[in-house]
């Protein structure tokens, strides 16, 4: 093989190995209002993570701000929630989040709460210490979180912890983009 195609397929091969890493490594993370989702925003210092009692109907009942990426925290995402709960359904999103749909213990409203990616956030803050043990959690009860929604064994209960989040309406109508972003504890009841 002559010499200088070689060294294009050399280069090549360079391009094409980048391509794939920063899709691999760089692409698995979100975007949207990001710094807020992994606790890296301006107002961090302002939440308070002591946990205050609630329900998936109670965080429904909040309104929800006008939309737009660069939103500052609104009061309500200043807070840390536990909500005991049902799991309906659990799914891998492409930013490597699991997005778990949650229903209240005694209405059937739902909701979203996502347990961040440990590569995608800073596993020095003390504040993600139980992210491992409450993925690992998971899994031993509902086995392995994959592309495609899944159903977890009818009246899986959980106990979240975390703190509120507005999102935009990307979920299923009803979900109003109310979550709690990121799930700091989970505990399978």
């Amino acid at each position: 093989m002559p010499e200088r195609y070689k060294s294009y397929s050399f280069r090549m091969l360079t391009v094409a190995f980048f391509l794939t890493l920063n899709i691999t490594i760089f692409g698995q993370c979100g975007s949207e209002r990001w710094d807020v989702k992994t606790l890296t925003d301006a107002e961090v210092g302002n939440i308070i993570f002591t946990p205050v009692s609630s329900t998936v109907h109670k965080q429904l009942v909040f309104p929800k701000p006008v939309y737009h990426e660069n939103n500052p925290r609104d009061a309500t995402e200043k807070k840390v929630y536990k909500i005991r709960c049902i799991l309906v359904k659990y799914m891998l999103e492409d930013d490597s989040d699991w997005h778990l749909v949650v229903k209240d213990l005694t209405t059937e409203e739902k909701m979203v709460v996502e347990i961040p990616d440990l590569d995608c956030i800073d596993q020095s803050n003390p504040h993600f210490s139980k992210i491992d043990v409450s993925r690992k959690r998971l899994k031993a009860k509902v086995g392995p979180v994959k592309k495609t929604p899944r159903l977890p064994p009818p009246g899986t209960k959980l106990q979240i912890i975390g703190v509120g989040f507005f999102d935009k309406d990307n979920h299923p109508v009803g979900f109003k983009g109310r979550e709690i972003h990121p799930v700091l504890e989970l505990k399978v009841l």
